[in-house]
């Protein structure tokens, strides 16, 4: 599922910041190759475009871990690409760092975005994007890990996070290609890590941002899993502040939820 703890996301994080001069070049070229190899689509809409590079991180990766993108995961979907190498095998955050690597160099504002799970002996966690499309002027998840993104089943809207976790669930549809519902394989699991989410919004704001809804998720539980040398087992909040720095958590239910709603629209700014 592409489900793990955030600490490793972390350490993902700073073992895919490519330092030395040679690899940084390799990626960039990467990023150019695959763009150019999306020169004979037509593409009509913005939607189009994002649907497109989030399939393509899907079909030209495996979900799980081989090793190959361990220190840069678009390079080894290139590779692939390539004929180069066999397909890789990638948890979710290298799947949606490479969706990211190359949204950004197509100047499509996106961020990283992690669901929590609170039903296990230890902080269970998902990675997608968020990304912000003109066509609709709005943010939605996109998640190349299960290619899904999610509408709402009356409007037909594309959904954000913030608005899935503060919403009414049976009003949210998964789509997968032309399949819609929570029975499809991997949106299943997932409605239940709708009840915290943490935007990393790097670009626009130095620290990250927790938004809980504390009918779905208890703020209260602690995670034995998450327990570090002799301490206690830490409550989800108390793991947050040890993994991240300076988050800023917020609380609500859905009966009072418009005050987060409206933090998350403020935070939501579209990125220059």
């Amino acid at each position: 599922m592409g489900l793990f703890l955030n600490l490793g996301i972390r350490q993902y994080e700073l073992r895919s910041v490519v330092s030395r001069s040679q690899s940084f070049q390799e990626h960039n070229a990467v990023i150019r190759n695959i763009i150019k190899s999306f020169e004979s689509e037509d593409f009509s809409t913005t939607s189009h475009l994002i649907d497109y590079v989030r399939v393509f991180v899907f079909s030209n990766s495996n979900h799980g871990y081989d090793g190959r993108g361990s220190d840069d995961p678009i390079v080894a979907i290139w590779n692939y690409c390539d004929n180069r190498d066999v397909k890789p095998a990638l948890t979710c955050g290298p799947r949606a760092y490479a969706m990211k690597n190359i949204l950004d160099e197509l100047g499509i504002a996106n961020r990283i975005v992690h669901i929590f799970n609170d039903d296990g002996p230890y902080v269970r966690s998902h990675t997608f994007l968020e990304v912000f499309n003109d066509d609709f002027n709005g943010w939605e998840i996109h998640d190349p890990d299960l290619n899904l993104y999610y509408v709402h089943n009356e409007t037909d809207k594309r959904l954000s996070a913030a608005e899935i976790v503060f919403g009414d669930l049976q009003k949210v549809l998964p789509i997968v290609e032309n399949e819609a519902g929570w029975d499809l394989k991997g949106a299943e699991t997932l409605k239940s890590y709708f009840g915290a989410v943490m935007y990393d919004f790097k670009a626009t704001f130095p620290l990250p941002v927790i938004l809980i809804n504390t009918d779905r998720f208890d703020v209260s539980r602690r995670f034995p899993g998450n327990r570090y040398l002799d301490e206690k087992a830490p409550t989800f909040v108390e793991y947050a502040r040890r993994t991240h720095v300076n988050p800023i958590i917020l609380f609500d239910k859905k009966p009072i939820c418009g005050f987060l709603l409206k933090i998350a629209e403020i935070f939501s700014i579209r990125m220059p």
